[in-house]
């Protein structure tokens, strides 16, 4: 088998891995899902909670077909592609959401022009997208989620720093689509139902979806976004005459001008290339020789047309409110969710659009929920027994917790979380970049058979202390409201984010000179 003709995967058995005492865990590669055994493993014989937990997983599986599968290898003859278009489709019910438009909007909120608010949407979604594209391809070849492949270069115990913060970005995501979710319902009520009740109802909807698995999950994407769209449309037309007349009129000036734009390139392009670490994880069915141009084309433009579609909609809409003092006071009052509301007419109609951009969240949120349940899976042996559907629980009641502590103060939670979502997955990108293309090919490809065994996988070393300086370097360039880095206090008043920079610039490079000493020092 190879990957693209370029790089052979090596190793490869889709026979059952037997697991001995020196390996990972208990459980061997075969409780999964697929034509293939996925009975009780001994931990779960032994913890008759767990044990019933999975009898009942089982159960709804044989009737209801839902995945009771967790972050095991799925082997060739276990896989059931979806449509090859569902490679774009999934990432359109993914982002073609409101959501996207608050964080255009938040341009000309930092004293941005429209017009230069637009040529950063437009860069750092191009830019961002490019890397998520790029790791899903690694999933198929392997028959691993993204976050198991990352054993390859990070080593088994490095690997559960990658799960928790791979849980951490999808949370973050979950907790600004609950907000905004919360947001819609309560402008749609006039108030009356309060935002907390609204966060409540999305994320136990969500749920239900998530609960349901990979083919349910695969099949609502595909079609979830078309509504969504058509209402973004009419939102287009009808904001249209409440734009500013003049995109390049901008309230800051000079290096104040300059840090703002770097602070909002870096919310752009981490909004996209946060799901580099769970994007793959929707890609396992897909069969290890498809096409990888194919694979990561569609990716991109699936990550890159919804985000771009919404995001710029929300540049002209945050010019709108500082150009209109009635959206200002509107804004100011109940947020920028009753905003793109009263852009709207007539009132039943806004009323009707708010509901469905309330469950627009549904995809969003189902989505991270199932991504947590995976990558958690990796950070214990033992985490691997307990049934998907609990893990989902779990991180539902965890966004829930969130979501409504931060439900009054959105905008600072979109602008702190966003960029910092993406400080971590670059380092990790740039990580399992050098790895597949520098060190793979003269390790003879991914040993699939050993991706559970610490004796076959790498240590783990250069990749953990990368990561670590990487997010140590971060806080050099930081700028949230709650610390601005020395390096990012130097642009300007308010400071300008720069730290991506940084971690592009230093990860690869000091992945592969620790990598080298690695292999020198330990063979593999």
């Amino acid at each position: 088998m190879t990957e693209g003709k370029d790089l052979e995967v090596g190793h490869t058995n889709d026979k059952d891995t037997t697991i001995t005492a020196e390996t990972e865990g208990s459980t061997s590669d075969t409780n999964t899902h697929g034509g293939y055994d996925h009975g009780l493993s001994s931990f779960q014989e032994k913890k008759s909670v767990f044990a019933k937990m999975r009898a009942w997983e089982l159960w709804l599986d044989k009737r209801l077909k839902f995945e009771p599968m967790g972050i095991d290898r799925l082997p060739e003859d276990a896989r059931k592609p979806p449509r090859t278009l569902n490679m774009m489709l999934l990432w359109f019910s993914l982002l073609m959401a409101p959501g996207m438009i608050t964080i255009g909007a938040l341009g000309p909120i930092f004293g941005l022009s429209v017009a230069d608010s637009i040529m950063i949407t437009c860069i750092g979604n191009a830019m961002g997208s490019l890397v998520p594209a790029w790791t899903v391809t690694l999933v198929p070849q392997t028959g691993l989620r993204a976050v198991a492949v990352s054993r390859y270069a990070f080593g088994i115990q490095g690997s559960k720093i990658c799960g928790a913060l791979t849980v951490f970005v999808n949370i973050g995501y979950a907790v600004i689509g609950a907000i905004l979710a919360g947001q819609f319902l309560r402008a749609v009520s006039g108030g009356s139902l309060d935002i907390s009740l609204g966060i409540v109802l999305v994320v136990l909807l969500a749920l239900v979806v998530s609960f349901l698995g990979y083919h349910v999950l695969h099949h609502y994407e595909s079609v979830a976004w078309i509504l969504i769209f058509i209402l973004m449309l009419v939102q287009w037309g009808q904001s249209a005459p409440r734009f500013p007349s003049d995109i390049t009129t901008h309230e800051l000036q000079g290096i104040d001008y300059v840090g703002s734009a770097l602070t909002f390139f870096a919310i752009m392009f981490g909004q996209c290339v946060a799901w580099c670490s769970c994007a793959g994880d929707y890609y396992v069915h897909f069969p290890a020789d498809v096409n990888k141009w194919k694979l990561a084309g569609l990716t991109w433009l699936g990550m890159f047309i919804p985000t771009t579609f919404g995001a710029l909609l929300g540049c002209y809409i945050g010019g709108a409110i500082f150009s209109n003092n009635d959206l200002l006071q509107v804004y100011e009052t109940s947020g920028i969710g009753q905003v793109i509301l009263d852009l709207l007419h007539p009132s039943g109609f806004s009323g009707f659009v708010g509901v469905f951009y309330a469950f627009a969240a549904l995809a969003n949120l189902a989505a991270t929920f199932y991504s947590s349940a995976l990558a958690v899976q990796v950070m214990h042996s033992r985490f691997i027994e307990i049934p998907r559907f609990i893990w989902v629980l779990v991180f539902g009641v965890i966004t829930l917790a969130l979501a409504l502590g931060g439900r009054n103060v959105f905008e600072n939670v979109l602008s702190n979380v966003l960029p910092i979502l993406g400080y971590w997955t670059i380092c990790f990108s740039s990580v399992l970049f050098v790895e597949h293309y520098v060190f793979r090919p003269r390790l003879g490809g991914y040993d699939l058979e050993g991706w559970r065994d610490s004796k076959r996988t790498p240590v783990g070393l250069a990749a953990v202390a990368t990561l670590l300086t990487c997010i140590g370097l971060s806080f050099l360039g930081m700028c949230q409201t709650w610390f601005v880095g020395p390096i990012a206090k130097q642009i300007g008043a308010y400071g300008g984010d720069v730290s991506d920079y940084i971690i592009i610039v230093v990860a690869p490079i000091m992945y592969f000179l620790c990598r080298s000493w690695e292999i020198k020092v330990f063979g593999r």
